[in-house]
């Protein structure tokens, strides 16, 4: 039981910190310069704590982009059909949630849409 809420609480970290650096990428992307300078404090605190996440072998692995096949450890939510992909070919689209690691071990399966070529 302990290990088990302990593989819950580490995914559920691990998730929201990936949210996080998804927004501040953002943020980053959409903000003057003045504000980057201002805001760099909270980029240095949200680093420490992404060192902490790798001191402690807790790793986040995004799938966007990445080939699909069934014999891959997620979960898919939704597939949907895309012009860009070639015939017979499946690729992750959206990752929803990351999969987590804890110590090399998958304690969270990542959640994705898959994109499929159209018929």
């Amino acid at each position: 039981k302990d290990d088990l809420d302990t593989r819950d609480l580490v995914s559920s970290l691990a998730i929201e910190m990936w949210r996080l650096e998804k927004r501040v990428e953002i943020a980053k992307a959409d903000s003057p310069k003045e504000s980057i300078v201002a805001n760099q404090a909270i980029l240095d605190q949200f680093q420490r704590i992404k060192d902490v996440f790798k001191k402690h072998d807790i790793e986040t692995h995004e799938h966007t982009g990445v080939a699909y096949n069934d014999g891959l450890s997620l979960k898919v939510l939704h597939v949907e059909e895309v012009d860009s992909l070639p015939k017979g070919k499946m690729q992750v689209i959206e990752t929803v949630k990351p999969s987590i690691y804890f110590k090399g071990q998958v304690v969270f399966h990542g959640e994705v849409i898959v994109g499929k070529a159209k018929e």
